[in-house]
């Protein structure tokens, strides 16, 4: 593997979790810093205060950077590094959100579903937490919770498509996952790390195909942004990586249809 820092920005229900996995192994524990899963006992949202403030020394000495980081720890980050993030289709993210919350007691915005009996029309129009409002846009822009629900405005989408495409070393989709994470481990030096396990799962769920109109509808409405912002990621990434596919064609068919045979047993 590349000897450098990597910063992994993960967005809620887009793979995070198994791609973490995947990296923890490769660092010593003390050069690992976790938003939500730290030696500090910091949630996500201290965690990246606590890394924004620390100093540049101190922030240096974590080579690897992974949870959910909001864009400011990129920014300020003091050395050269690689900072990648994965994105999904928004439709598909919402619902396996609003699934895996009802599924997991010790999500901090399930007892809010079940006692009220949240339908996903009213999961998306409660206003309950700014990661179902253009998540992704959010994010990758660095407003996080910074503007109301509902509030987002196009210069929220400029930003992100701006940060996506100049200041995030690379990104994949979550709808190309074993292509994405090959072209990742490529372009990082570590092939070897391409065997891995699904993490962070949500088991039971209403597949995309089957929602009804309403709830599509819902979702559509507080993530405006982000189907735009996803549907120029996917033109972005089909030319940032075309040279990459082109010189990578066998061995990566050759992965891919491995994985396909591994899904299938």
């Amino acid at each position: 593997m590349k000897q450098i820092p990597i910063i992994h920005l993960h967005i809620p229900k887009a793979a995070g979790t198994t791609i973490t996995t995947m990296f923890l192994s490769q660092f010593p524990r003390e050069e690992v810093f976790q938003c939500g899963d730290n030696e500090f006992g910091l949630n996500h949202y201290q965690s990246n205060l606590f890394f924004i403030n620390l100093s540049d020394e101190e922030k240096a000495r974590y080579r690897f950077i992974a949870g959910h980081v909001e864009f400011a720890v990129i920014q300020g980050y003091p050395a050269k590094h690689f900072s990648f993030t994965f994105l999904r289709n928004p439709i598909s993210r919402i619902n396996s959100m609003y699934h895996y919350i009802r599924q997991n007691t010790f999500h901090h915005l399930h007892p809010a579903i079940i006692e009220n009996n949240l339908s996903m029309e009213g999961f998306c129009t409660a206003g309950l937490w700014h990661e179902i409002d253009n998540g992704m846009c959010r994010r990758i822009s660095g407003i996080a919770d910074s503007i109301p629900y509902g509030k987002c405005t196009d210069d929220v989408l400029q930003l992100a498509k701006y940060n996506l495409e100049n200041n995030i070393s690379f990104f994949g989709l979550q709808e190309r996952f074993n292509e994405s994470l090959f072209l990742l481990m490529y372009y990082l030096d570590a092939m070897e790390l391409l065997n891995y396990r699904k993490s962070n799962i949500t088991k039971v769920k209403k597949r995309d195909r089957d929602m009804s109109e309403s709830e599509r509808t819902a979702i559509e409405s507080c993530n405006h942004l982000d189907l735009k912002l996803y549907a120029f990621a996917r033109e972005l990434y089909a030319e940032r990586n075309r040279e990459a596919k082109t010189v990578l064609a066998k061995p990566m068919t050759n992965y891919l249809n491995a994985m396909k045979i591994k899904a299938s047993q």
